[in-house]
């Protein structure tokens, strides 16, 4: 929903996901300018009653204002696209003039294209230089809390997504590749949570060696100075996790090993991780 020229607003809205299994009433928008809102999701409620459907209201939440941002190639020198079915992503991906590409059958949830996302994204590179595949399916199963749900679409990334990018890619003479989440959404609270989050780079050519243990040179200036943020994992010649963690006696990591790693590499910023990655 869009409101053009209608002054200042004043309204607050609370993401369905956060409230699972809690009565909406007590989570409807609130605010000085919540009624037209409230008005409208009762006004839906009604109207989907008369029809047969499993959905029984709309929820209006993800409230604020276009921004104005600096274009990704004026900030990176690079031309870009987008791939993603959920429309938040699309809009940051415009907002910073990428190109947003539909893929047929994409739907951000488990059902989803996942082999067609990463062949789009390869036919993208033939006119771009970078490109941004997202894919929603397994936040959806931590949201609803299915665990198998959760380990099958990540299974389907690696396979479908990864395997077919890293595959086309082969034709390439260079090439980087960074696959991260954005957050975690853990299966036990069904939410987002601020913890932070690995990720991944490989480079073809040259490759990014393996940090040794300690040295902060090689994350200069990220890791140093206060920076706090995302713990990498590094390819060089072979996947590494830089430092090397000890396994818990439940199959985990020690987390005095995982806190002594985060506290000493942690990009607190998503262009810091931008910056790393594409230089």
């Amino acid at each position: 929903m869009i409101l053009k020229n209608y002054g200042d607003i004043s309204v607050n809205c609370t993401p369905p996901h956060d409230v699972v299994g809690e009565p909406y009433k007590k989570n409807l928008p609130s605010g000085r300018d919540a009624k037209v809102l409230i008005d409208l999701i009762n006004a839906s409620q009604l109207i989907l009653d008369s029809y047969e459907s499993p959905a029984n209201s709309i929820w209006l939440w993800g409230e604020g204002k276009a921004l104005s941002m600096p274009s990704f190639l004026s900030r990176f020198n690079l031309k870009g696209s987008i791939i993603s079915a959920v429309d938040l992503i699309n809009g940051i991906g415009r907002c910073i003039g990428l190109a947003v590409i539909k893929v047929p059958g994409a739907t951000g949830n488990f059902d989803t294209n996942y082999k067609g996302k990463a062949v789009y994204a390869l036919n993208s590179l033939k006119e771009n230089d970078f490109v941004f595949i997202h894919i929603e399916a397994p936040d959806e199963a931590g949201h609803i809390g299915d665990i198998n749900a959760k380990i099958e679409s990540i299974e389907k990334i690696d396979e479908l997504v990864v395997g077919t990018v890293l595959d086309g890619l082969k034709s390439y003479p260079d090439y980087k590749i960074m696959v991260v989440p954005d957050h975690p959404t853990p299966i036990k609270i069904k939410t987002h949570s601020a913890d932070p989050v690995p990720f991944l780079i490989y480079s073809s050519n040259p490759p990014i060696p393996p940090l040794p243990k300690g040295d902060t040179e090689g994350l200069a200036p990220l890791a140093k100075g206060g920076h706090r943020g995302n713990s990498p994992l590094i390819k060089g010649e072979a996947v590494k996790l830089f430092p090397p963690l000890e396994k818990g006696g439940e199959g985990g990591f020690e987390s005095s090993s995982f806190d002594e790693f985060v506290d000493e590499y942690y990009i607190d910023k998503g262009h810091e991780l931008m910056d790393f990655f594409l230089t």
